[in-house]
């Protein structure tokens, strides 16, 4: 239902043969106006926030989910302001390729070995990747987020299944015939079932006349209840064990192992920069058990994930086509091209390789 909800709303454009359109969606409101130029939107999204600042509609999805979570409130506003300086260096050049990209590079190679796997398994025939792709993005935005190590994300205990599943095949299966492997769903841990969960209430919200209402259902269901109690443990459990890493590295008297100022994740940077900026202004660092750093990195969890699995699996699905096979081998080669040492030695380039390659033709279709 929301794939043809959303199907709709889009094709509007393809109608009417304009880059904006004007659709009447909820009763007794405002109409939406829709851009489909990618450019235009970029800019009115990016540059133009003074004269298009967020929607109302945003706080009646989210503000039910994550009361003090700033991308859903006004620009002008103390909260958005507070929160975004707590987090706006999450997205600095330096943290990405420092401490995020790491992070992801290793979540990356770990659905790379599913894969490796899942093809040795089916022999040549086709499988399914969406769930490889969901849970492989879930993975890197929390280990990001958190520093997860690799024995407890939600692809680790799906590849030591992986390794004791025998296909069911037989003479007459036609080539063509895609392979079954195991739900990811079933053998994830409890913390990734319970962002998913409550990301997908959202869109219940989303496609319904009274987003508010909705929400305020969805969250008295026990199913939600176990989802949002599962997530604040989670959260807590994290910012404690942040907390422990920076008092140990303030008592830290060897300047050879200082790490002081380094973060090691989102969580320890927001913490770290949260007590930076109360000893700035003169007052003790806010408590960091507040709802705003929840919501915050729930925010980001959501965001993260699904913004980065939608990405990853539409450039899955362009580039296997048939019709883009040429540009699949020449961005192959220019691969292997830029990055002649992981070539020689048959294996795959390291972070560090990745980071200081140039290659153009893999800017151009990333950009494409």
């Amino acid at each position: 239902m929301s794939h043809y909800q959303m199907c709709w709303l889009t094709s509007q454009a393809t109608r009417h043969q304009s880059p904006i359109v004007q659709v009447f969606i909820k009763p007794f409101s405002h109409p939406w106006v829709i851009v489909t130029d990618p450019f235009e939107s970029h800019d009115i999204l990016v540059r133009r926030t003074k004269e298009f600042d967020r929607s109302g509609f945003f706080g009646e999805i989210l503000s039910g989910i994550m009361p003090e979570q700033h991308s859903w409130y006004k620009s002008n506003t103390t909260l958005f302001k507070q929160n975004r300086n707590l987090i706006n260096h999450l997205m600095a050049p330096t943290f990405i390729n420092e401490v995020s990209a790491p992070d992801v590079y290793n979540a990356v190679t770990t659905v790379i070995k599913v894969w490796q796997l899942k093809c040795g398994q089916a022999r040549g025939r086709p499988f399914s990747a969406h769930d490889d792709i969901t849970y492989g993005a879930l993975d890197a935005i929390f280990a990001s987020s958190f520093g997860l190590a690799e024995e407890d994300s939600s692809t680790a205990p799906r590849l030591a299944a992986l390794s004791h599943h025998i296909p069911a095949t037989s003479p007459s299966t036609s080539p063509d015939t895609p392979v079954s492997f195991p739900s990811a769903a079933e053998s994830i841990p409890p913390i990734f079932s319970a962002v998913l969960t409550i990301g997908h209430s959202l869109q219940a919200g989303q496609l319904s006349p009274s987003p508010r209402l909705v929400s305020l259902f969805l969250r008295q269901l026990p199913y939600m209840r176990r989802a949002t109690a599962t997530k604040d443990a989670f959260i807590s459990a994290r910012i404690d064990a942040a907390l422990r890493l920076i008092d140990a590295d303030q008592t830290d008297t060897n300047p050879t192992k200082t790490a002081q100022h380094r973060p090691r994740n989102a969580l320890h940077s927001v913490l770290l920069r949260s007590r930076a900026l109360a000893h700035k202004h003169g007052h003790p660092p806010s408590a960091p058990h507040t709802r705003a750093i929840a919501d915050e990195f729930l925010g980001f969890l959501l965001a993260g994930h699904d913004t980065t699995a939608t990405t990853v699996a539409w450039g899955v699905k362009h580039l296997s086509t048939r019709a883009n096979h040429p540009a699949q081998s020449r961005l192959r080669a220019a691969l292997r091209t830029a990055l002649p040492a992981a070539v020689r030695e048959r294996r795959a380039p390291s972070y560090a390789e990745l980071a200081a390659a140039h290659v153009p033709y893999l800017d151009a279709v990333v950009d494409e």
